[in-house]
């Protein structure tokens, strides 16, 4: 079974009963040899805990590669994309997937499309270790939750799981505020800035690849907000928006079976040929050649 499927309602995947879970609302897990993992990258329709418990396993968040050891928890927010690589002989952990639509229902400050405060500080510490309270506090709502789900009789499940899905996510949260380094709890103008060209981009990224298109939502001039963005990320506006949709196009075309003219018109490509020129010119080789290395 794949990781990208716990989501899903249907029944009709390979050891269905290695994961717990509600629908595409919620889900636990813990016997990494019994879910099949497929290696092809693919977006995060919620957000997903991983915590490491023994050996090693290799991930890609966003095409970047991390390694995660015992003692050590990633989190994979919705929205970006996730490929399993590689994991030890001798790996174990335990998963916790929540969707945005629980998040929300439970109350807390949920990290989706639209809403990413925190998004900056996550997207580039997605995998850190943990102390050992921490560990045992994630065991701990693993066991409460996992229990909460397999009660057939339990009438009041959804609404237990919200509040101890609030209860750990505040718990989570925390304890990144405290292990990551922070700047002013305020944004500054210019992060603020930042955050709200991110949040249009991922929902804009198909109609424009236009820096007027976004400084015009954010009422600025295409100049101000690339120097603006240049000095928060390093990267002009044109930049970001060129790695972002390449991105979605590597996803596409190793995840999928699109053909490249579909993938041109997923993405709103005028023809395929100008989508094969803008990824060439951006990677080097042609998307079917990418797709087949």
């Amino acid at each position: 079974m794949n990781i990208h499927k716990i989501g899903s309602d249907t029944d009709s995947v390979e050891d269905f009963d290695a994961i717990d879970k509600i629908n595409d609302y919620f889900a636990v897990f813990d016997q990494f040899d019994r879910v099949m993992i497929g290696n092809s990258p693919y977006k995060m329709e919620g957000l997903l805990f991983i915590l490491c418990t023994a050996g090693k396993m290799e991930i890609g968040i966003n095409l970047i590669d991390y390694r995660i050891s015992a003692g050590d928890i990633a989190i994979i927010l919705p929205g970006q994309i996730l490929q399993y690589k590689e994991h030890s002989a001798d790996f174990s952990g335990k998963c916790i997937y929540m969707s945005t639509r629980l998040l929300s229902d439970a109350g807390t400050r949920t990290m989706r499309h639209g809403d990413i405060s925190d998004f900056f500080t996550l997207r580039d510490n997605p995998c850190m270790p943990v102390d050992n309270d921490m560990i045992h506090l994630f065991h701990e709502y693993f066991s409460f939750l996992r229990e909460r789900v397999r009660n057939p009789a339990d009438k009041m499940k959804k609404e237990i799981i919200q509040n101890l899905v609030g209860a750990f996510f505040m718990e989570m949260t925390s304890f990144y505020g405290e292990y990551l380094p922070k700047n002013n709890k305020k944004l500054s103008r210019k992060d603020e800035i930042c955050k709200n060209f991110m949040s249009l981009l991922m929902k804009h990224y198909k109609d424009s690849r236009s820096v007027s298109f976004y400084a015009d939502k954010l009422f600025l001039t295409p100049k101000y907000l690339s120097a603006t963005l240049k000095a928060v990320t390093g990267k002009k506006a044109g930049q970001l928006i060129d790695d972002y949709v390449l991105l979605q196009a590597k996803v596409l075309l190793r995840s999928s079976d699109m053909t490249i003219q579909q993938i041109s018109e997923e993405l709103n490509f005028a023809n395929q040929s100008f989508f094969g020129r803008y990824f060439k010119q951006l990677t080097g080789m042609a998307p079917t050649k990418y797709r087949n290395s």
